[in-house]
């Protein structure tokens, strides 16, 4: 899976760089994150206990950088609506 990359335009200038859709790769996050959690309940998972909990770690740090990324895009267009109206940029 790869993570898309969009230019953020505001009219005609370039204000930079925004994280693209990432339903597919959080559906796909949560899904690897159920079959390992069922593969740790499984009466077999002795010789592999080691690698599924290091994958499940794994996997909640990339889901904790994920919800982390998607709150600071949605705060920046925030501050962005604000700063842009003029009043308020001139005052500041």
């Amino acid at each position: 899976m790869k993570f898309t990359v969009h230019a953020y335009m505001k009219g005609t200038s370039n204000r930079g760089w925004i994280l693209g859709a990432v339903d597919e790769i959080l559906q796909i996050l949560d899904d690897s994150s159920m079959n390992l959690q069922s593969m740790s309940a499984s009466r077999f998972i002795g010789p592999f206990l080691n690698s599924v909990q290091n994958w499940e770690k794994s996997l909640s740090h990339i889901s904790e950088v994920l919800d982390v990324s998607l709150y600071c895009i949605c705060e920046v267009h925030f501050f962005f609506a604000i700063i842009i109206h003029e009043n308020i940029f001139y005052s500041l």
